[in-house]
């Protein structure tokens, strides 16, 4: 086998989530003296991310820095920016593994599955990238932005989770378990002032405001929307975020039902076109959102029980 095809047989293990062969395509290939940022990032990626524990998520900032130290400054203007690319996509990729694997385990009564912890854990896996970018020259803000909104899904997941652990009884203990989530709210907005964030699902009467209402016009609250949310507009208004376990099951539904026939093709067109234009116009309507969150809350109700999963879910 050549180079080449070990190489092709690597990335598409490593993309079908098969870690265990794909490690073992990434260690043949360095032994063959294949040795490229990409090679030696992924061996160590593909064996930390099988590990059990919290430990792996340590041991993969660590990789970072060295592969960022080693390699860097070597590479051409347009390798940079696809290293940070792929680190990016790695550590979200990374972290819904992990994530998603806990789940399962929970969901078949494994006590030591703590899926609030998990979350927390991924979530503070983004912000180690962030340092590590924030190291590293100008350009790197959009990729930061997805990280950080990728840490506020995660942290959301973890206080709904104190929440049902009755770890939050008041506002004081709501407070205190959304502080990282708040101040990272901050930190994207400070390079997305339109940015809406999504709120835990706890009673009313614990919360405590998580950040200021954005203060925008509708042109401009429209262009910030499109960007947070890449498609699913008026669900992602209405829940806060693009990455959420209610818009990952309307995800699901689209790319796997409505992208899947020539019916649904034309509703997905129709509904990007008009959907824009209506979040801008009506999107800080609180009372149609509530209306509209009662009509998606019984969909995605009925899309869990034929199947649709409520895990972390990248597009097709």
């Amino acid at each position: 086998m050549d180079t080449e095809q070990m190489i092709n047989l690597a990335e598409s293990a490593r993309k079908q989530g098969n870690y265990t062969k794909a490690l073992e395509y990434y260690k043949n290939l360095l032994k063959q003296g294949h040795i490229t940022w990409k090679t030696a990032y992924y061996a160590l990626y593909c064996d930390t991310i099988l590990k059990p524990g919290y430990e792996p998520y340590s041991e993969l900032s660590d990789i970072t820095y060295d592969i960022m130290d080693e390699y860097f400054n070597n590479l051409e203007y347009m390798e940079k920016g696809r290293l940070f690319g792929e680190l990016v996509d790695s550590y979200i990729k990374f972290a819904e593994y992990r994530f998603n694997n806990t789940v399962k385990r929970a969901e078949n009564h494994d006590e030591t599955a703590d899926i609030g912890y998990e979350a927390y854990h991924c979530a503070g896996l983004m912000d180690d990238l962030v340092l590590v970018l924030s190291h590293f020259p100008a350009g790197t803000g959009g990729w930061i932005n997805r990280l950080l909104k990728t840490a506020v899904g995660l942290y959301v997941i973890y206080v709904e989770e104190q929440y049902k652990e009755g770890l939050i009884e008041d506002k004081d203990e709501y407070r205190d378990a959304t502080e990282e989530l708040r101040e990272t709210i901050k930190r994207i907005r400070k390079r997305e002032p339109g940015y809406i964030p999504p709120e835990p699902n706890v009673p009313d009467n614990l919360k405590v405001r998580l950040a200021p209402p954005p203060i925008l016009s509708a042109s401009t609250s429209s262009q910030e929307q499109n960007k947070s949310s890449q498609g699913c507009y008026i669900a992602t208004n209405v829940y806060g975020s693009y990455d959420c376990p209610q818009v990952w099951v309307l995800r699901r539904f689209r790319d796997k039902i409505l992208a899947e026939n020539g019916a649904g093709k034309v509703f997905i067109k129709i509904y990007y076109a008009l959907s824009p234009g209506f979040v801008a116009r009506f999107g800080r309507i609180r009372s149609l959102n509530n209306v509209i969150k009662s009509i998606l809350d019984k969909f995605i109700d009925h899309l869990k029980v034929k199947g649709f999963e409520d895990t972390w879910y990248n597009d097709r």
